[in-house]
């Protein structure tokens, strides 16, 4: 079967769609309100992209992305057009997406800043991007390297001389980097992007150093991580809380981890009984933590340690996007994050069930059609576990247990 490219829309952009479907493919008051408002992000978007192509192949997707809204301008109000159009949304919207994951690809270094003053040199240099603009992409950079000549400082005398030697050549080439961009003629250009590659590759060890500290001292524990860590801490230091500090838990900060919590155990990202076990948990678990002033202070203290562990486990949990596309209709897992983010209009979901009917994508009409049914999210996760163990099964028969 024909590959289906879907992929989320925003949705406004799903309303236009609706509207124009239910009157035939005409566009109405209110779709030609929504393009309206639309169109000239699209269009700053696109102008983005273009002059910030860095790369050929970024180029030709922003050429693609321009071809696409331009084709889109045309047949927005032509009836006959409306599947074209249709087509085409899910099309820009991917480019756009493919546009910044190509990007990515290109970059060379793990300081986004830096990345950020990198490709605007080299998009200067293919002549896409004014040479006044890249000061706006040389500021931030130059703000993250001085955060992290600050943190060089702050920590010089604990680290082996082979090291200070090490970060001072990496300070140095970013040092000498900005004095040639100041020059701003082609040659200095090309060797401040030399000398840009060069120290980032031995700064970004400051920043990772940096995060892995930053990640080891916060809690893995949403909205009241800070305060579960206090009281931790306090019980450790004490052997018990505060009355103050169990008055301000019971009161206020449980409270604000179940509301977060009622809202987000509807929306776990993984197979269904996995996400039964998950809620099941958790909910039993905040019961408990309700009451954390009736216990004693080492169920306190195991109760709180519970809920870390469970939130640490959360957050490794949940489906492998980029392992479920490796199965050979890959796009099916495109379609169902799509409709699972409700960027699909109704009229699209129906028309891919009739064209599942009868094929070997018969299971999936089902989950879709069950779907639409009942507005229950879960089918949809149902969909994506089936993935999985089609994937599971290809790979157990191809005798590696990894690759297709």
């Amino acid at each position: 079967m024909e590959k289906v490219q879907i992929y989320p829309l925003p949705p406004q952009l799903v309303q236009l769609l609706e509207e124009k479907h239910k009157s035939g493919g005409k566009l109405g008051l209110e779709g030609a309100r929504i393009w309206t408002e639309l169109m000239p992000s699209l269009l700053r978007t696109h102008y983005s992209f273009r002059a910030l192509a860095s790369h050929p192949q970024l180029e030709e997707i922003a050429i693609d992305i321009a071809e696409t809204l331009d084709r889109m301008q045309k047949t927005i109000e032509v009836p006959e057009k409306s599947q074209e159009f249709t087509a085409d949304c899910f099309r820009v919207y991917a480019l756009m997406d493919e546009y910044v994951k190509t990007r990515a690809q290109l970059d060379v270094t793990r300081l986004p800043a830096v990345n950020g003053l990198i490709h605007a040199i080299h998009a200067h240099l293919r002549g896409r991007l004014h040479l006044k603009l890249i000061d706006m992409y040389a500021q931030p950079a130059r703000k993250k390297i001085d955060e992290l000549v600050q943190l060089y400082r702050n920590a010089q005398d604990t680290l082996e001389e082979p090291t200070k030697q090490a970060l001072l050549k990496g300070i140095d080439s970013m040092a000498e980097a900005f004095q040639q961009l100041k020059k701003a003629d082609p040659e200095s250009l090309k060797s401040c992007l030399v000398n840009l590659k060069n120290g980032a590759t031995i700064l970004e060890h400051l920043a990772a150093w940096k995060e892995d500290f930053e990640k080891s001292e916060a809690s893995p524990v949403p909205v009241v991580g800070s305060y579960v860590r206090g009281m931790l801490s306090e019980l450790r230091q004490n052997g018990t809380l505060a009355p103050e500090t169990l008055h301000n838990w019971v009161e206020d900060e449980f409270w604000n981890l179940q509301e977060h919590w009622a809202k987000s155990r509807h929306d776990l990202f993984m197979p269904r009984p996995q996400k039964d076990r998950v809620v099941e948990r958790l909910d039993s678990l905040m019961v408990n933590l309700r009451d954390l002033d009736q216990m004693s202070p080492r169920v306190q203290e195991q109760l709180l340690n519970n809920l870390e562990s469970q939130y640490e486990s959360l957050s490794k949990m949940g489906f492998q996007v980029d392992e479920l596309r490796k199965h050979p209709a890959g796009w099916l897992v495109d379609l169902f994050l799509a409709t699972l983010s409700a960027g699909v209009p109704r009229y699209k979901l129906d028309e891919i069930i009739q064209e599942f009917q009868g094929t070997d994508y018969q299971i999936y009409t089902d989950f879709l059609h069950k779907y639409l049914q009942e507005q229950d999210r879960d089918y949809l996760l149902d969909a994506l576990a089936h993935i999985e163990s089609e994937l599971d099964a290809f790979a157990t028969a191809s005798g590696d247990g990894v690759q297709l």
